[in-house]
C-alpha cells in the first residue's frame, strides 16, 4: 500500500509539471472604469470608443510625463434594449496610467452635462459588493467628545492670557502666561520635537509609526495617524488637512504607487492621497491657499495645483486637468494669505526677462504682471494677516556684473487693476518684513552683509504713494520682529551679533528700550503683548531658558532650565467679531472703558500675587528662624561635651565694642554776608 501511495504521489508530480495549473491574474491596479457617459446603442460602439481613447490618450503621468499606453477597451451593454450601460472599462499598460487618468479625468467635463466619474477596479467592484437590502448599523454607545475650543472661554483666556508650550530634557509643559502660573500638562512627549496646528486647536507630537495629535482639556489624544517614520507634517490653513512627510520612505519609493507624502482628513483621519517626494524640493512641499480649497507645488517648472474637493488637478479653461504652464519654468509661488491668487516666478531664460506673474485662480487669469533684467535672485513676500500688499524683491546685478543691489516691486492688491511701484536700494538688503495689519514694512540694510551694524528703514504704503518714514542708523540688528497687532517692532541681533533685543515704537519712532540678553529665538504671543526670547539647545548649550518681555520691553518672566529645547506660543483662531464691531472696539471712549476694566484686573492680580509672595516670604522666614532655634538648642545641650574635649566656647563677655569717630572734610563753601 505504501508503494502504491509513494507511486501515486510521483505520478501527480509529473503532471503537475508536464500540465502546471493555470493561474488566474489577480491583478487588477491597470484597470480603471470610466463613468458617467452618455448611453448609446450598440451600432455606435465603433465610434464612440476613439472618442473616449482619444480623450485617455490626452493624459500623462505627473510625476515623469508619460504618455499612457492603452492595452484594451471594453463597452458593457444590456440585453434589452441593446444600448451602453453608461461606462467603460479601461486596461492600461502600467498603474501609475491607470492613476493619472483617475487623478485628471474624474469630475471634469464630458459633453454637455456628462462629468466623468472615474474609479479604479478596486473601487468599483467595492461598489458593487452593497447588499441590495438594507442592514441597520449596531448602535454604539456614545462618547462625549473633548471641546477641543474649551481654552478659548475660560477665565484666563478671556482676561487676555495666553498658553504656552515649553520642552526641556525629556519633557514638555504647559502653561497660561503667568508669573507664577500652574502647569496645565507635563508628560514625557514621543518625540524630539513639538507643533501647535495654525489655530491652536491640536499639539502634535510624533511617534515612531506616525502622528499624534493631543488637545482637548485634559490632553487626550484626538487623532493617530499611522504613517512610519515621519519627521515633519503641514497643515493647511484652516487645519482641515494634514500633509505627513516621511523621508525614510522616499529612498525606495515606487513612483506609481508613492507613499512618502500623505495627505489626511483631520476631522475623519481618513489618508485622502499620496504622493512622490521631488528630491530637489525642500520642506514643506506644498503650498495652501487661504481656504483650504486649493494646494500646489512645482515639478519640473509646472504649477501642479489641486482641488481638495476632487483631489485631482484643477481644470484649465477647456476643462482639461493639466499643469499650470506659463511662458517659462516657473522656480516658485505663493499663495495669498486672504484671496484666491498665486504669485509665481520666472526667471530669465533666453533673453526673455524674468517675470512675476500674479494668478487669480482657478481661471488661471493673469491679473497683474512685473518683468526684471539681471536677476540672481527673487523672494515673493505676502503681508502675512492683511494681504492688502505684496512684495517682490529682487536681488540683481548691474551690467558689468561686478556690483549688486537690491529692488523691491509692491502690488496694491485693493487698488484698481492692481498697480505696482517699484524701490530700488544700492544696499545689500538683510530682512524684509511687513507691518501684519498695517500699511507700514521694515527693511535692515547695509553696504556689507558682513558688516556688524546696519541700518533700518521704515516705509508707508498709505495714501497710494511710497514713502520713507524713517531711516535708524548704524543698529545692532539682523532680524525684525512686528507684533502681530502692529505698532510694535523688535530689531533683533541673533546668532552672528551680539545678541541684542530693541523694542521700538513706530507711531512714535521712540526707542523703548535696549536689551542685551543671550537668546537663539524670538517669537511673539498672539496678541502683541508679550514677546518670548529663549536660548534653544539646538543651536548653544548653555544658559538655556527662557525670558518673557513685555511689549516695551519690560522684564515679566525669567526661567532657566537645562537641556531646554523649544519655546512657543499656542496660536489663536482668528476673531469672529466683524469689522464693524472690531472699530467699534477701537473708539477712544470705548478703549478706555476696556483699558480700565483690565487695569483693575490687573491690579488685583498683582495684589494677590504680592500677597501670596509676601506669605511665602514669611513662610521661609518662619522656617529659618525655626530651624535656627533647633541648632541653638543643640549648641547649648552639647556645651558639657565641647569643654570634656578642651574646646572652650566663645561668649558674648570675651568681646567689646570700640566706637571710633574720625572727622573728614569733603568739601569746603565760603558764603560773603551783606
Amino acid at each position: 500500500m505504501d508503494l502504491d501511495s509513494d507511486l501515486l504521489k510521483q505520478l501527480e508530480t509529473e503532471e503537475e509539471e508536464l500540465f502546471p495549473p493555470l493561474r488566474l491574474d489577480q491583478d487588477f491596479s491597470t484597470i480603471v472604469v470610466v463613468c458617467g457617459l452618455p448611453i448609446v446603442p450598440r451600432e455606435k460602439e465603433e465610434k464612440f470608443k476613439p472618442l473616449i481613447r482619444d480623450i485617455l490618450l490626452k493624459v500623462s503621468v505627473e510625476s515623469t510625463q508619460e504618455a499612457i499606453v492603452i492595452k484594451d477597451l471594453w463597452m458593457p451593454f444590456k440585453d434589452t434594449p441593446d444600448e451602453s450601460k453608461g461606462h467603460i472599462f479601461v486596461n492600461l499598460q502600467k498603474s501609475s496610467h491607470a492613476m493619472a487618468v483617475k487623478q485628471k479625468l474624474n469630475g471634469s467635463k464630458f459633453i454637455g452635462k456628462y462629468v466623468f466619474k472615474v474609479y479604479r477596479y478596486e473601487e468599483w467592484a467595492s461598489l458593487n459588493e452593497i447588499p441590495d437590502e438594507y442592514v441597520p448599523l449596531k448602535d454604539k454607545p456614545y462618547v462625549q467628545p473633548d471641546a477641543l475650543s474649551s481654552w478659548l472661554y475660560s477665565d484666563e483666556s478671556l482676561d487676555g492670557k495666553d498658553q504656552y508650550v515649553t520642552r526641556f530634557d525629556n519633557t514638555y509643559e504647559i502653561y497660561w502666561r503667568d508669573n507664577n502660573s500652574v502647569t496645565l500638562e507635563s508628560k514625557k512627549p514621543l518625540s524630539d520635537n513639538l507643533e501647535w496646528s495654525p489655530h491652536g486647536t491640536y499639539l502634535v507630537t510624533y511617534a515612531p509609526l506616525g502622528v499624534v495629535l493631543l488637545g482637548g482639556p485634559s490632553w487626550q489624544v484626538q487623532k493617530a495617524f499611522k504613517h512610519p517614520h515621519v519627521q515633519a507634517v503641514q497643515f493647511s490653513p484652516c487645519e482641515k488637512f494634514l500633509f505627513t512627510w516621511s523621508p525614510k520612505l522616499s529612498h525606495s519609493e515606487n513612483p506609481e504607487n508613492p507613499e512618502s507624502i500623505v495627505l489626511w482628513d483631520v476631522k475623519t483621519g481618513k489618508k485622502l492621497r499620496a504622493f512622490a517626494t521631488i528630491p530637489e524640493h525642500g520642506w514643506p512641499s506644498f503650498k495652501w491657499s487661504f481656504d483650504d480649497k486649493y494646494f500646489s507645488r512645482i515639478v519640473k517648472g509646472l504649477i501642479y495645483a489641486y482641488s481638495t474637493e476632487t483631489l485631482s488637478l484643477l481644470p484649465d479653461e477647456t476643462g482639461q486637468k493639466k499643469p499650470i504652464r506659463l511662458h517659462g519654468p516657473s522656480v516658485d509661488h505663493a499663495w495669498s494669505p486672504t484671496d484666491p491668487y498665486l504669485a509665481v516666478f520666472i526667471p530669465e531664460i533666453n533673453n526673455i526677462p524674468a517675470r512675476v506673474s500674479l494668478l487669480s485662480m482657478p481661471k488661471r487669469s493673469v491679473v497683474s504682471q512685473q518683468s526684471f533684467v539681471n536677476v540672481i535672485g527673487c523672494h515673493i513676500h505676502w503681508q502675512e494677516v492683511a494681504g492688502n500688499y505684496l512684495a517682490i524683491k529682487v536681488d540683481r546685478h548691474g551690467k558689468s556684473k561686478k556690483s549688486t543691489f537690491t529692488s523691491f516691486e509692491f502690488f496694491r492688491i485693493r487698488e484698481r487693476a492692481i498697480p505696482v511701484e517699484g524701490l530700488e536700494l544700492k544696499d545689500n538688503v538683510i530682512a524684509f518684513n511687513w507691518e501684519p495689519s498695517g500699511n507700514r514694512f521694515a527693511i535692515i540694510h547695509g553696504e556689507s552683509i558682513s558688516s556688524s551694524r546696519f541700518n533700518v528703514s521704515f516705509y508707508s504704503m498709505e495714501g497710494g504713494k511710497l514713502k520713507l518714514l524713517k531711516t535708524l542708523e548704524k543698529k545692532q540688528a539682523n532680524s525684525l520682529f512686528w507684533a502681530p497687532t502692529g505698532r510694535y517692532i523688535v530689531l533683533a541681533g541673533l546668532r552672528s551679533m551680539t545678541n541684542q533685543l530693541e523694542f521700538f515704537d513706530v507711531d512714535t519712532f521712540e526707542s523703548l528700550g535696549t536689551q542685551q540678553v543671550q537668546c537663539t529665538d524670538v517669537c511673539w504671543d498672539p496678541t502683541g503683548r508679550f514677546l518670548a526670547s529663549f536660548v534653544s539647545c539646538f543651536r548653544c548649550k548653555n544658559e538655556n531658558g527662557f525670558k518673557i518681555w513685555t511689549s516695551r520691553g519690560v522684564e515679566f518672566l525669567s526661567q532657566n532650565k537645562d537641556v531646554f529645547w523649544q519655546f512657543m506660543w499656542r496660536p489663536r483662531p482668528p476673531t469672529l467679531l466683524s469689522p464693524e464691531k472690531l472699530k467699534w472696539l477701537e473708539l477712544p471712549k470705548n478703549f478706555q472703558e476696556f483699558q480700565r476694566k483690565y487695569k483693575e484686573k490687573d491690579a488685583i492680580e498683582e495684589s494677590v500675587r504680592s500677597g501670596r509672595d509676601a506669605s511665602k516670604r514669611e513662610e521661609r522666614r518662619r522656617a529659618f528662624r525655626k530651624w535656627l532655634q533647633q541648632r541653638r538648642t543643640e549648641w547649648k545641650s552639647e556645651a558639657e561635651w565641647r569643654r570634656s574635649l578642651g574646646i572652650i566656647d566663645d561668649d558674648d563677655e570675651d568681646f567689646y565694642i570700640v566706637e571710633e569717630c574720625v572727622e573728614e572734610v569733603i568739601s569746603t563753601n565760603t558764603v560773603v554776608l551783606e
